[in-house]
C-alpha cells in the first residue's frame, strides 16, 4: 500500500490518456456482459414461459407441412391425455397494404380451454368465444397495437388461404406482450366448404397431459402413431417446441459468443499498446530507479499494478453500466409488452466473470511491457533518451 500514491500518480499523468483507455475498456466489459446474458436468457426464458405437461406436434418434415387432422381424435383416446387442440395458420391481416402483423391461428373452442386453462383468458370470453361462430380471442399487445376493443368486427384477409373473414373480438388473452388472435376452426372450414374445399388438415396438433410423468410415453406413443400414416410427425414438450422454432437463435447465439471473445481479445491489444507507450515513456525514469536501488520485482509489480487497477475500474464501471441498461430496459414500457426481455439480466456470476475478465485483463496487458522494460540494462535505457 505504500507504492500506491506512486501508482496513482503515474497513472494521472496524462489523464485524456488514462480516461480514454478507462472508457474503452469500460464498454467493451459492458458489451461483454450484456452479451453474456443471452445464452442464460434464451434459457431461462423457455423454461418460465414452457409448461411441463403441454406437447407439440409437427411434421417431421417441418413445422410449414401439414398433419392429417383425422389423427386429432386418435391422440385424443390415448391413455394420459387430458386436452387436445389443432393450430392451423391463417396468416391474417385486417389492411393487405401492410401485411401480417400478427400471428392467427385457428383453433378449436373446447381445445383452448383445455390446453391451456392458465392463460389469462377471462371464463366469459372462453365461452362466448365457444357459442359465436366468428368469434375471435386476441392477445392484448395486437389489442394494443392495433386499437381494437371487445365487441369490435374485424375482417381478416389471409395470406395463406383464398378467403376472407368476418370476425367479431369477444375476448382477450390477458399476458402483457401475448399477440396471438385465434378464430375457430369450425368457422374457418365452413368458409372453406362454401368455395368447395375443406379443411381435413392441421399444422400443429398441441396435448395436454394429465401428468408430467406420463409425458416421455405420451411422445413415443403419439410419434408411432403418425408412423405409418401420411405424414410422419415429431412430438415435443413445449419448451422442446419453442427451442426448435427459436433454434435459428443458437447459430446466432454461438455467433455471439465468438463475437465476445474477439471483442475481449481486442481490448488486450489496444491496452496492451496504451501500457507500452506509457512505459517507454517513462524509460528515464525506469533506469534511474534502477540505478538508485529499486529490485526488479518492484518495480514490475508497480507497472502491473497500474494497468490492473485502471482495468480493475474500467470493469466496475463497465458492470456498472450493463447493470444499469439492463435495468432501464425491464422498467421500461416495452419490456411490459415483450415480458421475455425480463429474462435477460446480468446476475451474480456475470458480475464475478465479468470483473474477473477486466483484472485478467490488467494484468496481461501491463505484464508483457513491464518485463521486457525491467530486463534492460539502466544504462542503455538511459542512452537510449540521448
Amino acid at each position: 500500500m505504500k507504492y500506491l500514491p506512486l501508482v496513482l500518480r503515474n497513472l494521472g499523468r496524462n489523464p485524456t490518456r488514462t480516461l480514454l483507455t478507462v472508457a474503452a475498456v469500460a464498454l467493451a466489459i459492458a458489451l461483454i456482459a450484456l452479451l453474456r446474458t443471452l445464452p442464460d436468457g434464451m434459457q431461462r426464458m423457455l423454461n418460465e414461459f414452457a409448461s411441463n405437461t403441454r406437447i407439440g406436434v409437427f411434421s417431421e418434415a417441418g413445422m410449414s407441412y401439414p398433419l392429417p387432422y383425422a389423427h386429432l381424435r386418435k391422440v385424443a383416446a390415448l391413455e394420459g391425455v387430458e386436452a387436445v387442440a389443432s393450430w392451423t395458420w391463417v396468416g391474417g391481416t385486417h389492411d393487405p397494404d401492410r401485411g401480417v402483423r400478427f400471428p392467427s391461428f385457428a383453433i378449436e373452442a373446447e381445445g383452448l380451454a383445455g390446453v391451456w386453462p392458465d392463460w389469462a383468458i377471462r371464463p366469459e370470453a372462453r365461452a362466448d368465444f365457444a357459442r359465436h361462430r366468428n368469434g375471435a380471442i386476441v392477445g392484448v399487445a395486437t389489442m394494443t397495437r392495433e386499437g381494437w376493443q371487445v365487441g369490435d368486427l374485424v375482417t381478416l384477409v389471409s395470406t395463406a388461404l383464398p378467403l376472407s373473414l368476418e370476425l367479431q373480438i369477444v375476448g382477450t388473452i390477458d399476458q402483457p406482450g401475448m399477440p396471438l388472435l385465434f378464430v375457430r376452426r369450425e368457422y374457418l372450414d365452413q368458409a372453406l366448404q362454401a368455395q368447395g374445399s375443406s379443411l381435413d388438415w392441421a399444422g400443429t396438433l398441441w396435448i395436454r397431459a394429465r401428468d408430467p410423468l406420463v409425458v416421455p410415453a405420451l411422445q413415443r406413443e403419439i410419434e408411432a402413431l403418425f408412423r405409418h400414416s401420411e405424414a410422419s410427425a415429431v412430438a415435443q414438450t413445449e419448451k422442446g417446441y419453442l427451442g426448435r422454432v427459436f433454434g435459428f437463435l443458437e447459430d446466432f447465439l454461438t455467433l455471439i459468443l465468438v463475437v465476445t471473445a474477439l471483442v475481449a481479445v481486442c481490448v488486450v491489444f489496444i491496452a496492451s499498446n496504451t501500457a507500452s507507450l506509457a512505459i517507454r515513456e517513462r524509460g528515464g525514469e525506469l533506469a534511474v530507479l534502477r540505478a538508485i536501488g529499486f529490485p526488479r520485482r518492484t518495480l514490475l509489480g508497480l507497472l502491473v499494478a497500474e494497468t490492473t487497477l485502471l482495468a480493475a475500474v474500467a470493469g466496475v464501471l463497465g458492470v456498472g453500466v450493463a447493470l444499469g441498461l439492463t435495468g432501464v430496459l425491464r422498467a421500461s414500457s416495452f419490456a411490459t409488452r415483450f415480458p421475455p426481455l425480463g429474462a435477460f439480466t446480468v446476475d451474480g456470476e456475470i458480475v464475478l466473470a465479468s470483473l474477473g475478465l477486466a483484472l485478467g485483463l490488467g494484468v496481461v496487458t501491463g505484464l508483457a511491457p513491464a518485463v521486457q522494460a525491467i530486463r534492460r540494462a539502466p544504462a542503455q535505457m538511459l542512452r537510449e533518451l540521448d
